[in-house]
């Protein structure tokens, strides 16, 4: 329901997030243009580790077989090859097929 929003994967990434024995208490995401670091850290950052604002989470996907969604989260790819491909997943995964 949120994939057209601003957040297109906020809750499912805060769920994540703070779920994990290593979350702490906050989680802090800089608003659009800027940017958690120091003014000069070596070696320079060229770039963030990103955030859940739709800039940084919707990815184009190109792919030559036919798909049964048109709105997919990035970690559904991973299991879709797996599927195209004809190898089966025994790991725990969070992605869902797609084909």
């Amino acid at each position: 329901m949120t994939f057209d929003s601003l957040y297109p994967d906020a809750p499912v990434q805060l769920l994540q997030i703070f779920s994990s024995k290593r979350c702490g208490d906050i989680v802090l995401s800089a608003k659009k243009g800027c940017d958690l670091r120091k003014k000069f850290e070596w070696p320079e950052h060229k770039a963030s580790h990103g955030s859940l604002h739709k800039e940084h989470m919707v990815v184009p996907l190109l792919i030559n077989q036919k798909i049964q969604e048109h709105k997919i989260r990035t970690v559904d790819i991973f299991p879709s090859i797996l599927k195209f491909m004809g190898k089966g997943n025994d790991n725990e995964i969070d992605g869902k097929s797609f084909v």
